[in-house]
């Protein structure tokens, strides 16, 4: 856990983004317990969950699943070979009617939720854990 905050904290530099670590602040490693805590610890502000379209597609998997469209609004980005599996999801088809256009996506966080959007960009075949290995170097 603090190898990848350390991690994140280097790779972010931006006034408006705050690398926190509400999970242990709140004594909960299930992702919607945390996000809801978030609103608590973090008093204002508005906030996008980002995710990659392989977590999307397993969403369905996830404790409380459910609760995550209607906690924050959801920006998925594409990754190699996960775009039919995360666009045909449970997740994808439960909240077709909260899915806006990628062209909006800088709305998200104004949204009424369930609110979501997939973005295509440039895709990198190299995992997440590869990426953080070579910004480590």
């Amino acid at each position: 856990f603090e190898e990848r905050m350390e991690q994140t904290q280097r790779l972010v530099d931006h006034p408006r983004m705050v690398v926190t670590d509400v999970e242990r602040q709140i004594g909960s490693r299930c992702t919607a317990e945390a996000l809801r805590g978030l609103r608590h610890v973090i008093d204002r502000g508005r906030f996008v969950w980002i995710m990659g379209a392989d977590s999307f597609a397993e969403l369905h998997r996830w404790y409380h699943w459910q609760d995550l469209p209607h906690t924050l609004p959801l920006c998925v980005f594409d990754r190699p070979g996960h775009s039919l599996r995360a666009l045909s999801s449970p997740a994808a088809l439960k909240y077709a009617r909260g899915r806006i256009d990628a062209t909006d996506a800088a709305q998200l966080p104004g949204s009424a939720l369930p609110a979501w959007a997939f973005i295509t960009w440039p895709l990198r075949p190299e995992s997440s854990t590869a990426l953080r290995i070579q910004v480590d170097d």
